[in-house]
């Protein structure tokens, strides 16, 4: 097949979205959820779609409103798990949680984009966290959206991470002060 500029698309074995990805779409959309799988799967599955930047470029409008919906979702579920925007009233991307003795973590929802418009097709989560009063964010850990997880449950794995994530295992393995133990004096014999 020819597209308009003369590029000449390659051959590509329909893929089928798992029964996972399928009801994650259709629980994000409620019209065009039929087309934007068919032409998901048509590009050969949503693996493949990442990699490819000509399919990405195809389907970008489908996949920019498709996943403009699916980060608020995300974002707003977050805000009721108690996160809160770092500057309430300007737009902001991140979202911020304090999770403990002054440690803060931030979520950002990093969008993979393409063409001219810079549509979103993709997106990770990246988590930071960081020590009370630090000037930059100590830990990072990013999760790429596989669309297996429904926003609820992307919010709670972003949620379990920040309260979990590889900065508690830190900070479990460090080091605590053990207290200072006097050895018993020895009674006197008898």
């Amino acid at each position: 097949m020819t597209t308009s500029t003369g590029y000449r698309k390659p051959v590509v074995t329909p893929v089928p979205l798992s029964d996972r990805q399928k009801s994650v779409i259709c629980a994000s959309r409620d019209d065009g959820a039929d087309r934007l799988i068919k032409a998901i799967e048509d590009c050969g599955g949503y693996e493949r779609l990442m990699r490819d930047t000509r399919s990405q470029e195809d389907l970008q409008d489908m996949l920019d409103s498709f996943f403009a919906e699916r980060i608020v979702s995300i974002r707003n579920q977050l805000r009721g798990m108690g996160w809160y925007d770092p500057e309430p009233g300007l737009p902001a991307r991140a979202l911020h949680r304090k999770i403990s003795d002054g440690r803060v973590c931030m979520m950002d929802a990093t969008p993979d984009v393409v063409g001219a418009g810079r549509n979103v097709v993709g997106m990770t989560i990246v988590i930071r966290a960081a020590d009370k009063g630090a000037l930059r964010w100590a830990q990072k850990v990013e999760l790429p959206d596989s669309l297996e997880l429904l926003p609820e449950e992307f919010a709670a794995l972003v949620e379990c991470w920040a309260a979990q994530g590889p900065w508690a295992a830190v900070q479990a393995h460090q080091p605590k002060p053990q207290p200072q133990v006097e050895p018993e004096a020895s009674a006197p014999a008898p």
